[in-house]
């Protein structure tokens, strides 16, 4: 159960560091002048008071844990269960809480919200008429950039918000299962494994709660953030509004300039002081580092050097720690160099400014250029400066590690500090590299200098090819319709709304065709091993191909769709009057569908049986979707549909073996031995090669006919070897001629005609030519 912790821990975390996202960035904003202030909370709504009672219900479930002594626990419960159970209390308190909190965040972020779309109704211009400072026009595009910044930011965290959510559905289902799983065995356990069973029930359902509760967490976060978001939104239209209101009439004082400089100046003494010290320091640091080392070298060099085992430790962890602190020291000298480039980048950029809104700005294409190549070079730097922050925390974690496990603390808490005094370097390079890179950006969103001038080839492909790009985003996220996903949580129903774009339903027609033109490769390279390496027959093949086929597709379908996160509820549009038509439409279809379903897996017949049913007999040729194929003897191929098969009486000649009987009649004149006719019928059969010695043929004596007497001769055929008609053919002709042999006449048909007349029958008798009568009687 211990194993559970990390993935329950790792969502806490998360969630903690989005909430402390919301927390951070709105404390930001509240400092802004036109930013709406937080309001008194008010009265808890009406879900805040079942959660309240959830609450109470799990901390005096977490109070009673408490009081329960390791000795006392119940037959089969470890201690590390009973932590794992405190550390589950302990959250599931922890997300009712937040969700109580959540509760009032969101009446707050609500006003806010509307008090930032007044002031953008109400805005019409500013009290004093231009022209303006340039510290107003400095602020609002301050303002603006790191209001797209922080929108940029809240776009992250919705991401991230939803894929937590979808992670938490999933761990929510999986957490339903164990829970009946475990009343189940509740339900059946002996008395003696009831109070542990119960136990582990209880652990159940309280994992089942945290998922449930941090889902519905997780929705009041969403909320909250797209509350943020359209009162960011406001704001952001707000001071591009003041901003556009302001448009030329801006005034940079000489004043203002000489504030900036005067500032700069103030800082850039500073730095040299820094960079003084730190080098002061660093040639400091070296000297005693090189007297470590010497140190070091010449104990290794005694020879009672393992008596000194703890010195020579003790000297190898101090020259460790004295490598960490010079590699600070070089790093501040480094980083204090990058302070002053700034600082003299951001006194060139003000300086800049300031000639251009006097109108004495030259050489804009050096400039631009010139601005291009800082800003790529800050912008490294901050680069670098993020990784070498991750680095040093990385580092401290692993020496925090080391502490926790009590080995070498001494040492390792020194080197832990001077892991914190660089990562304190770091972030004090940070703000002015970030302020020097923001003053560039500034400088060419304002006046465009980063561009070529209007007009030019460059600057119409520049405008087209964004225009272009914009067009093309606009088209791949233009939304085509949105589909509703929720789940119901403890009689709340947690809804979340996908869009489905244009790009989205694209992303799924290529995962379509790469999925059907990979599996169509696939099914048939399977078909062809089948056939010509398994000995499977080709109908067969060909069988399990088309339903495979059907399976592949079907399994495609909703991968494409869950690929690019397309709710399958899109199809519920189909609704109402449609799907009713839909399903009268394909109620034949279906039926038969299902029926080749099941004459696959009960699989009464077969391909290659000999089947007889609704008055045609043939051979299965194939078993497909829909329909069957029976072969008729003559050649004629008959689809039958496959309700057909399950619903009628079907006769399948081969359904346990493939051996049929067939029979011959037979008539011989009156007064012929029966019994040598019996032989010689029989010797004849046994002699075709085509007839089965087992079972053996027989002649039965059928009847005393009218014209002759009547013989039956009954043969077995296998039914895949031979033509059944071809072989009676061949019999008839063996028996005819052994018939002849024996001097045994097959008789014709005889008919007695009986006269009944009143007088003698007077007959005449001619002689031929003359006509005349020669006899008379």
């Amino acid at each position: 159960m211990l194993n559970e912790m990390p993935s329950v821990k790792s969502r806490f975390i998360f969630a903690c560091c989005l909430l402390a996202g919301f927390l951070s960035s709105s404390a930001a904003y509240a400092a802004l002048p036109t930013m709406p202030k937080p309001a008194a909370k008010q009265a808890a709504s009406a879900p805040a008071v079942s959660l309240t009672d959830k609450l109470a219900e799990a901390q005096q479930a977490l109070d009673q844990l408490e009081t329960i002594k390791l000795d006392k626990l119940p037959a089969g419960v470890t201690p590390g269960e009973l932590l794992f159970r405190r550390a589950l209390l302990e959250r599931l308190v922890a997300s009712y809480a937040w969700q109580l909190d959540l509760a009032g965040e969101r009446d707050q972020r609500l006003r806010q919200q509307a008090e930032a779309e007044e002031a953008l109704r109400n805005w019409s211009g500013f009290a004093q008429a231009g022209p303006y400072p340039v510290s107003l026009v400095e602020g609002l595009r301050s303002r603006l950039q790191t209001g797209g910044w922080e929108k940029e930011t809240q776009q992250a965290q919705q991401l991230m918000l939803s894929q937590m959510q979808e992670a938490m559905r999933n761990s929510l289902k999986l957490n339903e299962v164990s829970l009946r799983q475990a009343r189940e065995q509740l339900e059946g356990a002996a008395a003696g494994e009831a109070e542990a069973l119960r136990w582990k029930m209880d652990g159940a359902r309280w994992r089942r709660d945290i998922s449930a509760s941090e889902l519905l967490q997780f929705d009041a976060l969403g909320q909250v953030l797209r509350i943020r978001q359209q009162t960011l939104q406001a704001q952001l239209e707000l001071w591009r509004k003041q901003l556009d209101g302001i448009g030329k009439q801006v005034r940079f004082q000489p004043a203002e300039l000489d504030g900036v400089q005067r500032r700069l100046g103030e800082e850039r003494l500073r730095l040299e002081r820094e960079m003084g010290a730190h080098e002061q320091r660093r040639r400091r640091v070296k000297a005693e580092l090189e007297e470590l080392e010497r140190q070091l070298a010449a104990l290794k060099l005694k020879k009672d050097a393992p008596a000194q085992a703890a010195l020579l430790q003790d000297l190898t962890q101090r020259t460790v720690e004295q490598r960490q602190a010079l590699d600070n020291s070089d790093l501040a000298v480094q980083l204090t160099r990058i302070r002053q480039e700034a600082n003299s980048q951001e006194g060139g950029i003000w300086e800049y400014r300031y000639q251009l809104y006097a109108g004495k700005a030259a050489n804009l294409a050096e400039v631009a250029s010139a601005s291009r190549q800082a800003g790529e070079e800050l912008g490294a730097v901050r680069d670098y400066l993020q990784k070498e922050a991750e680095l040093t925390m990385a580092k401290m974690a692993d020496v925090q590690h080391e502490i926790g496990l009590d080995r070498g603390s001494g040492h390792a808490l020194a080197m832990l500090q001077l892991l914190r005094q660089r990562l304190d370097i770091v972030n004090a390079a940070q703000q002015p590299v970030q302020a020097a890179l923001t003053g560039i950006l500034l400088l060419q969103q304002e006046f465009d200098v980063g561009a070529p001038a209007e007009g030019t080839p460059q600057e119409v492909s520049r405008r087209l090819s964004e225009r272009v790009l914009q067009a093309s985003r606009a088209l791949w996220n233009y939304e085509l319709f949105s589909a509703d996903d929720s789940v119901e949580i403890n009689g709340q129903k947690v809804q979340a709304t996908r869009s489905v774009t244009i790009g989205k339903s694209l992303g799924a027609i290529l995962v379509l065709l790469i999925g059907y033109a990979a599996s169509t490769a696939l099914l048939r390279a399977l078909r062809r091993l089948a056939t010509h390496r398994l000995g499977v027959s080709e109908a067969a093949a060909n069988i399990w191909w088309r339903w495979s086929y059907v399976c592949v597709i079907a399994l495609l379908v909703v991968f494409a769709l869950n690929l690019v996160k397309i709710p399958l509820t899109v199809f519920a549009f189909l609704g109402g009057a449609l799907a009713i038509g839909i399903g009268f439409g394909t109620q034949n279809l279906l039926k038969n569908l299902i029926s080749g379903v099941m004459l696959l897996v009960e699989r009464p017949l077969k391909v290659g049986d000999f089947v007889q049913v609704g008055g045609i007999s043939g051979t299965v040729s194939s078993i497909g979707l829909r329909s069957s194929v029976v072969r008729a003897g003559d050649g004629i191929e008959t689809l039958i549909p496959n309700s057909t098969f399950v619903e009628s009486a079907v006769t399948n000649w081969t359904y346990s073996n493939r051996r049929i009987r067939r029979k011959i009649a037979i008539g011989v004149a009156y007064g012929s031995p029966p019994r040598e006719v019996c032989n010689l019928l029989l010797a004849e059969a046994e002699r075709h090669g085509l007839v089965l010695k087992e079972p053996p043929p027989r002649v039965l004596f059928s009847n005393f006919g009218v014209d002759a007497l009547e013989f039956e001769l009954e043969y077995w055929l296998d039914i895949g070897d031979a033509d059944s008609v071809q072989v009676a053919s061949d019999l008839r002709h063996m028996i005819d001629g052994a018939l002849a042999k024996a001097g045994i006449e097959l008789p014709f048909p005889q008919r007695d005609v009986h006269l009944q007349q009143g007088e003698p029958l007077q007959i005449e008798v001619r002689r031929a030519g003359d006509g005349r009568a020669s006899d008379s009687f």
